[in-house]
């Protein structure tokens, strides 16, 4: 296990490349409870610097993981995270109950359903409150790719989990953009923009699901 740390305070502005719509964001802070953060595969820190800097919630305590080492480097570089750390998503090197509040930003659809499985229960595991998944509902096929960082492998999407499949493992999902928004061209992200306001309770008809999982733990 590799360990990064970076400064107790968030001093600089996060360099981030933005792939994900930025509708997402705002509803993953609205979701995200509690002191600590574990930001699983965190990739290059949008996520992180969208709770950095809310002016509605912010973390106490800031945890970025990622298998990729160029992504942690970034990150670190850019004090996004209090710390981050190598690490699998299916294997995590936590206890129990180490943080309020797990975040897995588009992680589902890059790993084999069964390792999906294991992350999920590696994230109940180590979350006391809950649990927060995006994943789109319909991704697209495609290999690894270069980044900004270097040529990473593990962007590849192998996987596709449905409505009721998370329904299922007790999630209650949530919809941001619109499904369709790709046939609006130059158009797209306004759509989703506005789309992400009426598609919330009706995530089928969304882009991205946003599932969310409140645990109920029986006290030791």
């Amino acid at each position: 296990m590799l360990i990064l740390s970076s400064l107790p305070s968030f001093q600089q502005r996060c360099i981030c490349e933005v792939s994900s719509p930025p509708e997402h964001y705002p509803i993953i802070v609205y979701h995200v409870e509690g002191y600590s953060i574990l930001d699983a595969a965190c990739g290059l820190g949008r996520c992180g610097f969208f709770l950095r800097t809310s002016s509605y919630k912010r973390p106490g305590y800031l945890v970025g993981i990622d298998l990729f080492l160029p992504n942690l480097e970034f990150v670190r570089n850019h004090r996004v995270y209090d710390d981050v750390v190598q690490c699998e998503v299916s294997r995590l090197p936590f206890k129990d109950d180490s943080y309020d509040t797990v975040i897995a930003s588009e992680v589902l659809e890059h790993l084999e359903k069964e390792r999906g499985s294991e992350c999920l229960r590696e994230f109940e595991r180590v979350s006391s409150k809950k649990v927060i998944l995006l994943t789109p509902q319909h991704p697209g096929e495609r290999e690894g790719f270069a980044t900004s960082v270097g040529f990473n492998p593990y962007e590849a999407h192998v996987s596709k989990w449905s409505l009721d499949e998370l329904r299922s493992l007790g999630y209650r999902v949530y919809g941001a953009g619109f499904r369709f928004s790709h046939l609006f061209g130059k158009y797209q992200v306004a759509v989703d923009l506005v789309a992400g306001f009426f598609f919330y309770k009706f995530p089928q008809l969304a882009g991205t699901f946003i599932a969310v999982k409140r645990l109920v733990k029986r006290r030791k």
